[in-house]
């Protein structure tokens, strides 16, 4: 499933996609890229923030997921789909509250001003060293 630009429109208050209102993850669905865990820790979390997950729907990883975690049960949890548009997908990076690294290894720019929550491991802390001596 992709997501068209339109479904963002007027429809974000309905789906909980306004700005400042979300945590965003953004990445493949596979088990390497912890979404158990994200998932897991979000469904702990007091937040009334809305996780918006955007990535291929595989719907027997999600079945499987659910099955462990009855994450389903949770309305503030959206898996969205695959986008595709950059500037959709920047945009939404940018409006998040702050962006979930679903990899252990954080590599790609996620852009300026945007918060960041990492796994703790020497290449992220050496990578966000790196990043920030540049600004």
């Amino acid at each position: 499933m992709s997501v068209d630009i339109r479904d963002f429109g007027e429809n974000n208050k309905e789906k909980g996609i306004e700005p400042g209102s979300y945590y965003i993850a953004v990445g493949r669905l596979i088990k390497d890229n912890n979404y158990e865990a994200i998932i897991r820790e979000f469904m702990n979390s007091k937040s009334k923030k809305s996780l918006v997950l955007v990535s291929t729907l595989d719907d027997n990883f999600i079945k499987a997921l659910d099955k462990k975690l009855h994450f389903r049960n949770d309305y503030r949890i959206k898996f969205i789909g695959s986008v595709y548009d950059q500037q959709l997908l920047k945009k939404l990076r940018e409006d998040a509250f702050a962006y979930i690294s679903n990899n252990s290894l954080l590599s790609a720019p996620h852009g300026e001003g945007i918060v960041l929550i990492i796994y703790q491991t020497s290449s992220n802390c050496k990578y966000l060293i790196e990043a920030y001596m540049q600004v």
